[in-house]
């Protein structure tokens, strides 16, 4: 995998990734409290998107990597991305975001014009539990037994390679690190 641009660098990173968001998200306030263009919300939208794409991009590149690095037996990862991998972590530090956007919610809801972001707020913490369901109920539903399984017939059968390497060629094309078992 080739190394991700500057660009990709630039804009992929976490803190222009919340910036991108946070700047949507006041241009679309300001779109809709004081009645400013509409492109504004919709060309930082198209930028968020585009540097959440980078920063998969990036993440992909980094899993790469780590895999890479661990075949040559170097170290493993930070203490910090394995804390941050953590699910526990990940659902404390959201709960605490989530919190602290509830605790806005509830006391700015009530003031002239923020029903509306409230509302949208609600509306979002509906959506995310909505997710949750649908995906518990799809994790758990019911699944073949091991003797439906293998009571399936083939479907496909496909020939034998003629072109397939033997053992030499098979083991001789093998890097160094492996060993020749015969």
């Amino acid at each position: 995998m080739n190394r991700p641009g500057f660009l990709t660098w630039l804009i992929g990173n976490p803190l222009s990734l919340i910036g991108m968001w946070l700047l949507t998200a006041f241009l679309a306030y300001a779109w809709y409290a004081w009645q400013a263009p509409v492109l504004f919300p919709i060309v930082a939208a198209v930028v968020a998107l585009s540097s959440l794409n980078a920063n998969e991009h990036l993440g992909e590149y980094r899993q790469w990597k780590r895999e890479w690095q661990a075949v040559g037996g170097e170290g493993g990862a930070s203490v910090i991305n394995a804390l941050f991998r953590s699910r526990v972590v990940r659902f404390v530090v959201g709960g605490i975001i989530w919190c602290a956007f509830a605790y806005a919610a509830i006391t700015a809801g009530n003031q002239q014009g923020m029903q509306a972001v409230a509302g949208l707020f609600w509306l979002g913490t509906m959506g995310l539990i909505a997710r949750r369901i649908y995906r518990f109920a799809r994790r758990n539903r019911a699944k073949p037994k091991p003797q439906e399984i293998r009571d399936v017939p083939v479907t496909q059968c496909l020939p034998v390679s003629q072109q397939s390497p033997g053992l030499a060629q098979a083991l001789a094309a093998l890097p160094d690190y492996c060993p020749m078992v015969v």
